[in-house]
């Protein structure tokens, strides 16, 4: 991946998420079992912007951002949505729950769901507009170094900030 300034270029050979086609169009519906039971369906995120975050309890750079989505959390308080979905079970994330702190919905055994949107690497955030419209899917906000990490971040407050004035 080569940067100049705000322009990202990637490698010919670099394969995009199929959910990068999805940009500007309604989220596929959903309805996943939630981590404490229960069932959540993707018409409950309508009315408000919505942070996704897909992960998994062993991918190092899921764990890196979780603070960073966290205080997203906390910041933006219920003006939006946050909701983490997973592949895995109920017993793996309960475990991870013990070490890690992740204060989003999390929702889980959703293999189907995101194999159906064609997620290749993890993490992956998606970013909704109040009527479930995909507007924004950053390559990450979390990066090596201090500097960088603002600048992502800097950058999709600028995403959530636009969404709340619609």
């Amino acid at each position: 991946m080569i940067k100049y300034g705000t322009l990202t270029f990637l490698p010919k050979n670099f394969e995009l998420d199929k959910i990068y086609d999805n940009l500007l169009k309604p989220l596929p519906y959903f309805e996943i079992e939630k981590q404490n039971g229960g069932y959540f369906n993707s018409e409950k995120l309508k009315g408000k912007p919505t942070i996704i975050n897909l992960w998994f309890t062993n991918c190092p750079t899921c764990i890196d951002e979780m603070p960073t989505l966290n205080s997203l959390k906390e910041k933006y308080g219920d003006k939006i949505n946050t909701i983490a979905i997973t592949f895995q079970d109920r017993g793996k994330v309960f475990l991870f729950n013990k070490i890690y702190k992740f204060d989003f919905e999390i929702l889980i055994n959703a293999k189907n769901y995101i194999d159906s949107l064609g997620i290749n690497g993890y993490p992956k955030i998606i970013l909704l507009d109040k009527n479930n419209i995909i507007r924004y899917i950053p390559f990450g906000i979390v990066a090596k170094d201090e500097k960088s990490s603002n600048f992502l971040l800097q950058e999709f407050n600028k995403q959530i900030e636009e969404l709340l004035k619609e």
